[in-house]
């Protein structure tokens, strides 16, 4: 057991050898070493994606649980009573 352990010692390379990593974004001596950069439009068009995405997806719901939807009495909504022509109060 003793052997393995200092074979495995052997192998493991010391501390002061171990090489420092960093992230490209982290170096702040160069801007040329940033990889990449969004632009404006980068965000539009992600943001667009992410816009009619969400557009369909509630009109696809709205289509799927149309059923389960809960009936409103158009007497207790007045912009629901077809029957009404004017939204004004009657008096």
């Amino acid at each position: 057991m003793k052997d393995l352990k200092q074979d495995y010692v052997k192998k493991v390379k010391p501390q002061s050898e171990k090489v420092k990593r960093t992230s490209i974004l982290e170096s702040k001596d160069d801007e040329n070493n940033i990889l990449w950069k969004p632009t404006y439009k980068w965000y539009a068009k992600t943001a667009g994606i992410v816009l009619g995405v969400l557009v369909v997806v509630f009109f696809v719901l709205n289509i799927v649980l149309k059923p389960y939807m809960r009936y409103i009495n158009p007497d207790i909504t007045p912009w629901l009573n077809k029957n009404n022509k004017s939204m004004a109060v009657q008096q």
